[in-house]
């Protein structure tokens, strides 16, 4: 392994060479003081790596954790810890900033009373207080408050059982006779 070390051998190359993992041909090289195997190329990325350039894109032009962690395909947890790392920060602050006056949950209260959704309340919130506030927050205070997300009322159900059933009776009928 040595030889193969010293001749710039890839990782590839050795681990197929003895039969092994790229992982336990490394985990040798380690054993043999060598901090790591000749081909560095094949280190995997971590997901902020392979983002960073579209996060700090984001981050700069004003968009918030949920929406980066949408983009990327992360937690919102996630891209919360991208924008620290970043130097971004204040986002959870924007969003409790935004609720600290009551006539702003009086008038979440009439907007979910008049039957609207998350989106059109968000909508309505942003254009009548000139501020923006996204959806999870306003999901949150609702549950908090007590009020029940909406959804869409149920789809009816095939009445296919119904009709089996019947088909199911008719054969019946026709075995006994």
């Amino acid at each position: 392994m040595d030889r193969l070390l010293a001749e710039g051998a890839t990782r590839k190359a050795i681990a197929e060479k003895f039969g092994v993992t790229v992982r336990t041909a490394e985990k040798w090289a380690a054993s043999l003081g060598r901090t790591s195997l000749a081909d560095s190329s094949l280190k995997r990325s971590t997901p902020f790596e392979r983002h960073e350039e579209t996060v700090r894109k984001m981050f700069s032009n004003g968009a918030s954790p949920m929406e980066v962690a949408r983009a990327c395909s992360v937690s919102p947890e996630t891209a919360g810890r991208w924008a620290r790392r970043l130097g971004f920060s204040g986002f959870r602050e924007k969003a409790l900033r935004f609720w600290k006056t009551p006539e702003r949950m009086v008038r979440l209260r009439a907007l979910y009373a008049e039957g609207c959704d998350i989106p059109t309340i968000v909508q309505r919130l942003s254009e009548e207080f000139g501020e923006s506030v996204d959806e999870s927050s306003v999901a949150n205070k609702m549950r908090k408050a007590g009020l029940t997300l909406r959804d869409q009322p149920p789809a009816p159900k095939p009445d296919y059982l119904t009709d089996r059933r019947r088909a199911m009776s008719a054969v019946n009928r026709k075995l006994r006779g």
